[in-house]
């Protein structure tokens, strides 16, 4: 089991469309790519609590995402269940205003199938020519703001991100779904409780560089475009070029910490400086964003999306001849 110091340095980690079957990046007869019904069957739940409610909650396919993407990053014990996982997200009783919240955004992003689409197309302009998503999006009732895991993503309605700023459902859309088409190439080196060695933590850095840097590159566009782009800390980082050169400088110091390390067992030390890389200064979002932008300027877009069938050895040898 993951020490409580573990934990917080992997929150980042953890960190539709009711459309026409040509629309982009949707697999042709595939169910509607915004499956709403954990969220529903929660909101239901919660109008009226009932053993069978709760049934309902853990029998959606969202609640098998969910329990696919703990089993790899640990969000949950290993051995928890569908019905246990549903009754942990449900546990905390909301108040009738914030159920009413979540029912607005819920409606609100329903009726919005245009905008469903553009967060699709988003996501599929950084993926490999032609991908296809064929699983939904999965609007759930708690767990992170956000999940993906091997080709399958979600988003979390009731994030207090997205009451306070709805227009971050698409931004957090395009992110978590690029998520799910990069990692459907190529999935998580391994379970995090398996991560030992220095040399495994490398691996693994190596791996999330790519994955959110490209993913936050991959919503840049429609960020730039959004009502409040100022209100996003990686946006505003980007923007900043000497505080990039800083977190870059940053980051590769982390870097080779693991680097020259080898097979040495973990520290505890090395878990607080796995931190700054997800949490802290966010460094492999950031400066794997500015990676990706380097790429794209160097290579163009077409050679960006391929390299997600390629992995990080081809993304950081790509971003290695832009210097």
């Amino acid at each position: 089991m993951r020490t409580p110091l573990e934990r917080s340095a992997l929150a980042g980690v953890v960190v539709a469309i009711l459309s026409s079957c040509d629309a982009p990046g949707i697999e042709p007869d595939s169910p509607p790519f915004f499956d709403t019904a954990h969220v529903e069957a929660a909101i239901a739940y919660f109008h009226e609590p009932s053993d069978a409610g709760l049934q309902r909650i853990a029998g959606t396919k969202a609640t098998q995402h969910l329990l696919k993407h703990s089993a790899v990053t640990g969000y949950f014990p290993p051995t928890v269940s569908a019905l246990e996982l549903a009754s942990n997200l449900t546990n905390a009783r909301p108040d009738l205003e914030e159920i009413a919240r979540v029912e607005s955004l819920l409606e609100t992003i329903k009726a919005a199938q245009e905008r469903q689409q553009d967060c699709i197309a988003d996501a599929t302009d950084y993926l490999p020519e032609g991908h296809r998503f064929v699983e939904p999006l999965y609007i759930t009732w708690g767990y992170d703001i956000g999940a993906s895991m091997n080709g399958s993503a979600s988003l979390n309605l009731a994030h207090p991100r997205f009451a306070a700023e709805p227009e971050e459902i698409w931004l957090y859309c395009t992110h978590e779904m690029h998520h799910a088409g990069l990692t459907s190439y190529r999935a998580f080196p391994f379970a995090i409780a398996e991560i030992r060695t220095a040399r495994q933590m490398l691996e693994f850095i190596r791996y999330a560089t790519m994955l959110e840097g490209m993913a936050v590159h991959a919503a840049l566009n429609s960020r730039r475009l959004s009502p409040a782009p100022e209100t996003d800390p990686d946006y505003l980082a980007l923007l900043d070029p000497p505080r990039i050169d800083a977190l870059e400088e940053s980051y590769w110091e982390i870097y080779r910490r693991f680097e020259d390390a080898g097979d040495r067992s973990l520290t505890d030390e090395d878990w607080r400086q796995l931190e700054l890389l997800s949490d802290g200064d966010r460094l492999w979002y950031r400066v794997g964003a500015m990676m990706a932008r380097e790429i794209e300027a160097n290579m163009g877009v077409s050679g960006l999306r391929e390299l997600s069938r390629h992995g990080p050895d081809a993304y950081f040898r790509e971003y290695q001849l832009t210097r």
